[in-house]
């Protein structure tokens, strides 16, 4: 029996007084991309969002509540638009590419993530109820092309934007867009030709599926039996 709990849940952190919580959202990403850079064995990949108890900063007090009410069993926790992201992952169809842009419309906030060959070239957060499907295109556009700015996004009442300085020229041209959440809709008239990433046949289950790869990841008692179940199409 799998006696190993997970969990996701977006974390703005306990900002200091008088530092906006979309700011130190924003920062605590930048770092954990950052430190994904130099880790092992996937640097620059989404896992660097999954946390084991030990491993959780002291200012993602939710995340740290959430594991107070399990103390007795190893814990997986990740970054909720990230899991979703990493669920996307588990579709066939995304799988064929190694240049991708996936994009998680959250109820309340939307999440892209510019990946290639599995690391983490850009990233944007904003707030879902102040997009429309113009607009997302245009950030999208502009995220993949690197000339979007931290500053433009957080104007607008987004968390913010990340970007490695290193732009691919098919990037620009026709990166594979994959979108999933509860608010995919919102890019349903996309001139930037969404595919609506499906993982074992359910897009609402992209997060948990996330969630599972990041457990075979961090957890390494179980890793050879989750990745056998994960080979196997539903």
């Amino acid at each position: 029996m799998f006696k190993e709990l997970s969990a996701t849940y977006l974390d703005h952190g306990a900002a200091p007084p008088g530092v906006s919580d979309r700011f130190f959202r924003f920062e605590h990403i930048r770092r954990v991309i950052n430190l994904a850079k130099v880790s092992e064995p996937s640097p620059g990949s989404l896992l660097a969002f999954a946390y084991l108890r030990d491993e959780l900063p002291d200012y993602l007090t939710r995340m740290r509540a959430a594991a107070a009410c399990a103390p007795d069993v190893p814990l997986v926790l990740m970054d909720t638009g990230a899991a979703a992201a990493l669920g996307a992952l588990e579709d066939p169809a995304v799988q064929r590419h190694n240049d991708l842009l996936l994009v998680n419309c959250g109820n309340m906030h939307t999440l892209a993530v510019h990946l290639v060959d599995g690391c983490i070239v850009g990233l944007l957060e904003h707030h879902t109820g102040f997009l429309t499907t113009e607009t997302l295109d245009n950030l999208l556009e502009q995220l993949v092309a690197g000339t979007l700015t931290n500053d433009e996004v957080f104007q607008a009442g987004g968390h913010g934007v990340y970007l490695s300085g290193t732009v691919s020229p098919a990037s620009i041209a026709c990166p594979y867009l994959a979108v999933t959440g509860p608010r995919r809709g919102l890019l349903r008239g996309s001139r930037l030709s969404p595919y609506f990433a499906v993982p074992y046949g359910d897009m609402m289950l992209a997060g948990c599926y996330g969630l599972v790869r990041a457990c075979a990841a961090k957890l390494p008692a179980w890793h050879e039996e989750i990745e056998r179940a994960l080979a196997v199409p539903l």
